[in-house]
């Protein structure tokens, strides 16, 4: 038996050095009509969860990727069109010129 990646979720960590903050990206996508949300809310910023951390303790990986994770459009019926559009609107957003693919350049 086979199986196989349903592309469920596509998620993108912007680096420190990023142009933009996640919320930024997310804005700019959003003026492109595109879509996203943030990864995830790291557990210990909860209410509920929030009175168990304990004095010093710290949870550097789940506050990196909750302030800087990016959750981009994925569904198994997105066209490749549809998703070099959202990766270029990604790219743009960052001051990376897009890229063309043998798709555009054929239009």
């Amino acid at each position: 038996r086979r199986s196989s990646s349903s592309f469920w979720m596509f998620n993108l960590v912007l680096p420190e050095d990023s142009s933009l903050d996640r919320d930024a990206l997310a804005h700019a996508l959003a003026a492109s009509g595109i879509d996203s949300r943030t990864v995830f809310y790291p557990l210990h910023h909860m209410p509920p969860y929030a009175k168990l951390v304990r004095p010093g303790q710290s949870f550097p990986v789940a506050d990196r990727l909750g302030a800087r994770g990016l959750t981009l459009p994925s569904a198994t019926t997105l066209t490749e069109d549809e998703i070099d559009r959202v990766a270029n609107a990604v790219r743009r957003a960052l001051g990376a010129p897009a890229w063309e693919t043998s798709r555009s350049a054929a239009t």
